[in-house]
C-alpha cells in the first residue's frame, strides 16, 4: 500500500494529478478545488491506495483531516469512492463537522452524486466515526481567526502545513492572502507560497 507520495507535477487534468517519482509517473485523483499545483512544483500528499479486481487507484489528500473525512465516507453504504472525493472536494471541514454536530443532512445534498437517503445515512454513520477528529479540530479555532473566512482559514492552513510548514511561519500570510482578496484554498495557498518564495530570496 502506498501511504504518501512526494513528488514533482508533471500533469495537471481536471481530477488528477500526474506525479513524477523517481521517473515514475503516478496518476492521483485529488480532490481538485482544495489542492493548489503547478506543473514542476514538488508536491506532497497522504494518499489511499484502493485496489479491486479490476483497477488499482490512488486518491491523495493535503491534509491528514480529509484523508481521514475520505476514508469514513467509503465505509457509508452506498458512497463509492467518486462520492467520498466529491464530499471532500465540495464541502470544507468545517462544513462537515458543524453538519454532523448538527444532525444536518442537508450540506451532503449539495455534493454531486449525493442523494437524501445517502446524506442522512452519511450523517447516522459518521457522526461517531468522526468524534475524535472533531474534537481535535474545534480548539484549532479562535477569535483571532474568525476576523477572516474561518473556513477558507482553516484549509488553506491545513494544506500548508501538509506541505511541510509550521503553523507559526504561515499563519500571517494566509490571513494576509485572505483579507487581500484570494477567495478559495487554492489562490490562498498560491498566494502564501509566492511570499514565502520571496522571503527567501531576501
Amino acid at each position: 500500500m502506498i501511504a504518501f507520495i512526494r513528488g514533482e507535477v508533471h500533469a495537471i487534468n481536471e481530477d488528477n494529478l500526474v506525479i513524477d517519482c523517481g521517473n515514475l509517473g503516478y496518476k492521483v485523483y485529488v480532490p481538485s478545488i482544495k489542492v493548489a499545483a503547478t506543473i514542476g512544483q514538488e508536491i506532497f500528499l497522504h494518499t489511499e491506495h484502493i485496489v479491486k479486481e479490476d483497477s488499482t487507484t490512488l486518491y491523495g489528500f493535503t491534509s491528514k483531516d480529509d484523508l481521514e473525512i475520505f476514508n469514513q465516507a467509503l465505509s457509508v453504504s452506498g458512497v463509492g469512492p467518486k462520492g467520498a472525493l466529491a464530499i471532500v472536494n465540495q464541502l470544507t471541514f468545517i462544513e462537515i463537522v458543524s453538519a454532523l454536530k448538527d444532525n444536518d443532512y442537508k450540506p451532503f445534498t449539495q455534493v454531486s452524486g449525493i442523494g437524501k437517503k445517502t446524506a442522512q445515512r452519511i450523517v447516522i454513520d459518521l457522526k461517531d466515526k468522526l468524534k475524535e477528529s472533531i474534537n481535535n479540530y474545534i480548539p484549532v479555532s479562535t477569535p483571532e481567526k474568525a476576523e477572516t473566512d474561518p473556513n477558507l482559514y482553516n484549509q488553506a492552513l491545513n494544506g500548508l502545513m501538509s506541505l511541510g510548514y509550521k503553523k507559526g511561519e504561515i499563519e500571517k500570510e494566509v490571513r494576509k492572502a485572505i483579507s487581500e482578496g484570494a477567495s478559495d484554498v487554492s489562490m490562498v495557498i498560491k498566494a502564501v507560497l509566492k511570499e514565502v518564495a520571496k522571503g527567501s530570496e531576501m
